[in-house]
């Protein structure tokens, strides 16, 4: 199962709906990492073997600049914010349980997909 390593922009409520389908979540504030800069987020997540998941669209960017270096990094989700919690930890819980993480390595995927 894909782990998920969630910055501080993702809402609480998320994060307790992904816990309760027994998703593998770390969240920034429990890492100790809240005050970290984007780039160097990203390259904890990747270093913990998690994707981060994130409403900063910030990430975009970042994975393009490590796309054109060559720097790995483990994946990005961006959530959308118009939809319901209930939708995006739904797709959530298909995404870790059912993607290859090898196919989510060096990519920003977008939730929700419908």
């Amino acid at each position: 199962m894909i782990a998920f390593y969630f910055d501080v922009h993702v809402p609480a409520p998320l994060l307790k709906a992904c816990r309760r389908r027994g998703l593998d979540v770390l969240t920034s504030q429990e890492d100790g990492t809240r005050t970290l800069m984007d780039d160097a987020l990203l390259q904890r997540a990747t270093t913990l073997g998690r994707v981060i998941v994130t409403e900063d669209k910030d990430f975009e960017r970042l994975a393009a600049s490590a796309l054109r270096t060559g720097a790995a990094f483990t994946g990005v989700i961006l959530l959308g914010t118009d939809c319901s919690v209930a939708q995006l930890a739904e797709e959530m819980e298909v995404v870790a349980k059912a993607e290859d993480p090898q196919r989510l390595q060096q990519g920003v995927y977008h939730l929700p997909l419908r």
